[in-house]
């Protein structure tokens, strides 16, 4: 057993900063800290490890995001691409995944790509005028027969027409297109809610909001009083 093995996730984190801090200072800094941090956040599942890694790294994906050439034209803040880069980077190596990452360059370099690509998949959307359709067999207990209504990408401009706040479209994508439970969205996107109960609270409120939206009905085919 290594000496990070024996670390809690406070020591790990607390290592992690301050070798992190040595590294943008140009000094010579020691990785291994990181990387076990990194691992217990995705291989182990861990999600206090998860928290930790977000919270360290946070001021690096936002200087990727702002570095980015495209940003200035996106009409969408740093926090929101922050979110959708560490949610395609959580789900991509969560689990046995992680096994083909050696060092901690890797993590990092993969999580920059992570970043690069959803400001670029999100300018393409833009260019394109629409949003990527939602996937017409998630949550099929709130949207019933979605293919017997129009097409989805109809229904998906509705929805984003009806919910203006970004963080309830990022919700309703999460668990409508995705098709995640509470508890992987609290996972993926730390820091965005507080726990379950409260993506629940905001699940319970999207739903109401869309299910009273009469166009929204009539796209899905769906008769009053249904």
């Amino acid at each position: 057993m290594s000496v990070v093995d024996s670390m809690s996730i406070d020591e790990l984190a607390s290592l992690c900063a301050a070798e992190t801090e040595k590294f943008n200072r140009q000094q010579p800094s020691d990785m291994q800290f990181c990387f076990e941090l990194f691992r217990r956040a995705l291989a182990g599942g861990a999600t206090e490890a998860f928290t930790r890694v977000y919270r360290i790294y946070e001021r690096q994906v936002h200087s990727w995001i702002y570095r980015h050439p495209q940003f200035p034209l996106a009409g969408e803040s740093a926090e929101f691409f922050a979110s959708a880069a560490w949610s395609r980077f959580f789900f991509a190596l969560r689990g046995a995944k992680f096994a083909g990452f050696l060092a901690l360059p890797q993590v990092l370099g993969y999580l920059k790509q992570c970043v690069f690509t959803v400001v670029a998949l999100h300018m393409r959307d833009q260019q394109r005028a629409h949003l990527a359709p939602l996937d017409p067999t998630a949550d099929l207990a709130y949207l019933p027969d979605l293919q017997a209504g129009l097409a989805a990408q109809q229904v998906a401009q509705r929805i984003t027409a009806l919910l203006p706040d970004p963080r309830d479209r990022l919700l309703a994508h999460c668990a409508f297109a995705q098709g995640l439970r509470p508890r992987e969205i609290v996972q993926a996107y730390p820091g965005r809610w507080n726990d379950e109960r409260a993506v629940s609270i905001d699940l319970y409120r999207i739903r109401r909001m869309l299910r009273g939206d009469a166009e929204l009905r009539q796209l899905l085919g769906i008769e009053p009083g249904e």
